[in-house]
């Protein structure tokens, strides 16, 4: 989530809900991989309708097109056609070769108007419905066409609001968390602070797997008052604390060796991401890192299929998307951070780090 408010919170926690103890081991892959398989028909169907597949095989005889060539082909925006590609390559409809993209023999066969095996009729039988109605807005004003990205950014969450989007994000976020715990070297750190970090999910694994570290989850009113008062496990209220800020306007807080930002970077611009890397390397000490926990897209942006379709999400309830490796190097060396790689931590998530010199 979204941290955009202003005051302060801490104290004891009563923990309410329920933390595993010990070290987690299941994976959700397949409810991510389901969950996700909702993009899978309308993404297709919205490709069909802008005759994106017919367009493309047109363009055979050049090798195939850029995903700026589709975007002027089609008149749609660059954000949405590479979110459209990234989940036409997944699903092995598309393939991307030298930056061009052509169709594979799948679609040839299959999604072609003039092809005798033609699935369009079928695939394009109901168009009414509101998945498709919303992506294809989303696509055609590259914007996004719902979410709750204006009220994170605006700092404006009521307590009913703050209690559901928070208990979503932890439902999705719990597993990935003990994978950053277990999985991320977190030597010499004794302060970790949790950028948006929703229900603190992420500042309890890391706690709970370094005794040494000590956490802030940096978050609206609404949601610090949650993380206190229902989702901090007891053992870790005097390890863990909560504050609020603007995280687009006021300085930050100073004194910690860490920043981290899970499912953050995917909300929002390019230009607002750099933005938030640079107050990052501002606040952070010289050796400091900063943490991005992200879905990356693979570096030709034609898959995997379920960063690819979390890219549509993104698409359409924020401005921002699911980057690659190169994407967040080149944000995270545009605000000065040096040496950044890559870890991952989970079968679709991936820590990338940064260091300020």
């Amino acid at each position: 989530m979204a941290a955009t408010g202003g005051g302060a919170g801490g104290g004891g926690g009563s923990g309410l809900l329920p933390f595993p103890s010990g070290s987690a081991t299941v994976s959700d892959k397949l409810v991510w991989d389901v969950w996700m398989s909702q993009h899978h028909l309308t993404v297709t169907t919205v490709a069909l309708n802008l005759g994106l597949f017919d367009w493309l095989h047109g363009k055979r005889a050049a090798g195939g097109a850029t995903a700026t060539e589709v975007a002027a082909g089609l008149s749609t925006g660059p954000r949405s056609t590479e979110a459209v590609l990234a989940v036409l390559g997944g699903l092995g409809f598309l393939r991307c070769c030298g930056g061009k993209f052509t169709l594979t023999e799948e679609a040839r066969n299959f999604l072609l108007k003039d092809s005798p095996f033609f699935w369009g009729h079928m695939l394009q039988g109901d168009k009414s419905g509101d998945a498709y109605t919303r992506l294809l807005k989303a696509v055609e004003n590259d914007r996004p066409s719902a979410g709750a990205w204006k009220e994170w950014q605006d700092g404006e969450l009521s307590d009913e609001r703050a209690a559901f989007l928070t208990a979503e994000m932890h439902s999705h976020s719990l597993t990935a968390a003990f994978g950053v715990g277990a999985a991320v070297d977190f030597s010499g750190v004794t302060r970790f602070l949790d950028v948006a970090g929703g229900s603190g999910v992420f500042t309890f694994a890391v706690c709970r797997a370094n005794e040494g570290v000590s956490g802030t989850v940096l978050e609206l009113p609404a949601v610090c008052r949650l993380v206190e008062g229902k989702y901090r496990p007891a053992d870790l209220a005097e390890r863990v604390d909560t504050t609020s800020l603007n995280m687009f306007t006021e300085d930050w807080p100073e004194g910690y060796q860490v920043h981290f930002f899970s499912n953050i970077f995917h909300d929002w611009s390019r230009e607002q991401c750099v933005g938030l890397a640079r107050s990052s390397f501002k606040a952070l000490p010289s050796g400091g890192r900063i943490m991005l926990h992200e879905m990356l897209l693979n570096d030709a942006k034609d898959g995997g299929l379920t960063a690819a379709c979390f890219s549509i999400h993104m698409l359409i309830h924020t401005p921002g998307k699911q980057y690659s490796l190169e994407d967040l190097r080149s944000i995270l060396g545009e605000a000065g951070f040096v040496d950044v790689k890559a870890q991952a931590t989970h079968p679709y998530y991936s820590i990338v780090t940064g260091t300020k010199p």
